[in-house]
């Protein structure tokens, strides 16, 4: 590779040409094997940065600690198990909900305490989605995570 003048713009840039015969800078002007190994240059450069983007999100996402949450809808009889990276937003915005919540805890996730660990533990109770009937069982659960676990202090 050399650097030389492009002989219609005189701007410098890189060629694999061989000394002689005009060269050229400008896409038009390129012949096809050059804009081959420029194209491919490009997709190499387009797939390392794919590539340190897609680093950095496996990063942040482990990084990541989500909050489990448990929210009692007052007089109905209902508890919402849900998961959120965010925790302050998700409960300003579940406090804009049609019920008055109360939330019950707020716990971090760990390797064996996630949502889907606990949402399969109380399926049998489950009316819709996140949200589960209030049992004594699942009270019992709850008192027990605020005594063992990272507590999240914040209220609706």
């Amino acid at each position: 590779m050399k650097l030389v003048h492009c002989d219609d713009c005189e701007r410098m840039f890189v060629t694999t040409r061989e000394p002689g015969g005009r060269t050229y800078c400008c896409w038009t002007m390129l012949s096809p094997v050059d804009l081959d190994l420029i194209w491919e240059q490009k997709n190499i450069q387009r797939s390392q940065a794919e590539t340190k983007k897609q680093a950095a999100e496996r990063k942040r996402r482990q990084d990541r600690r989500y909050w489990i949450y448990f929210i009692e809808a007052l007089g109905q009889d209902l508890i919402k198990i849900g998961h959120s990276y965010r925790i302050k937003k998700r409960l300003s915005a579940l406090g804009a909900g049609p019920w008055q919540l109360d939330l019950l805890l707020a716990v971090r996730e760990t390797e064996t305490l996630t949502e889907l660990v606990v949402h399969n533990m109380f399926y049998s109770t489950r009316v819709k989605g996140e949200w589960f009937k209030d049992t004594p069982e699942l009270r019992t659960y709850i008192d027990e995570l605020k005594e063992n676990h990272e507590v999240y202090r914040w209220q609706l």
